[in-house]
């Protein structure tokens, strides 16, 4: 995800993305958090809400569902960290 969106490289990812690069951004950018910008980037970072240790990738309709940009959202490098892999809701 990071060289797709930094430097807009296209890879398999799209596929399975639902979205192009810079629909993906705007996305993202509608979910910041008050302090968040791409100039901080690092600072947060992109999470998978339902974590991607969770799938079975041989699943492909798990595969798909997890890697679909709407289970993804920006938090704060120390919030993911802290998440980890556990499922919120």
């Amino acid at each position: 995800l990071n060289s797709l969106i930094r430097r807009g490289k296209d890879n398999s990812t799209i596929k399975y993305l639902g979205c192009n690069r810079k629909f993906l951004k705007e996305y993202l950018e509608s979910k910041f958090k008050i302090g968040m910008d791409w100039n901080n980037y690092g600072k947060w970072q992109i999470d998978h809400i339902y974590p991607l240790s969770k799938i079975n990738f041989q699943d492909e309709a798990q595969k798909i569902k997890a890697l679909h940009y709407t289970n993804l959202q920006p938090l704060w490098r120390n919030e993911n960290r802290q998440k980890s892999n556990k499922i919120e809701f």
